[in-house]
This record gives structure tokens, sequence and C-alpha cells, in this order.
């Protein structure tokens, strides 16, 4: 993933809680699961990876702030 992410030109500058290669699991999942709105989709992203960082802060508009710098 991260050499996908590093192709596109899309690694980050700094560190994120939402991270590019997070970001594009973040995509995939919304794919998987249309019907469900971000927050679900990130809440079921985090049980699937436990090791990720706390979510302080994060809401739909650090999501799509996220998605944006993707590209």
């Amino acid at each position: 993933m991260d050499q996908v992410v590093a192709e596109a030109g899309c690694v980050e500058k700094r560190r994120r809680v939402l991270s590019a290669r997070f970001t594009v699991y973040f995509v995939l999942a919304l794919c998987l699961f249309p019907q469900a709105d971000y927050l679900e989709v990130l809440r079921l992203v985090k049980v699937g990876e436990p090791i990720l960082r706390p979510w302080a802060g994060v809401n739909k508009s650090s999501l799509t702030r996220a998605r944006q710098r993707l590209g």
C-alpha cells in the first residue's frame, strides 16, 4: 500500500492520525459498506485494526479532508 501511495504522489509530509495509507483502506471500506455513514465505516475499520492510534478529534469533516489530500 505504501508503494501505491508513493507512486500516486500522496505521501504525507507530516504524521497524521488519518494517514494516506489508512485513508486508502477507509475508501475501500466505504465501497464495501455503501449504506453506512463515514463514522460507522471508521468504527468498522478501527475494529479490524486494533493497533491504530486513538481517534480523538476525528469526525466526518476530518475524513473528508483526508480523502481530498489523497486525491
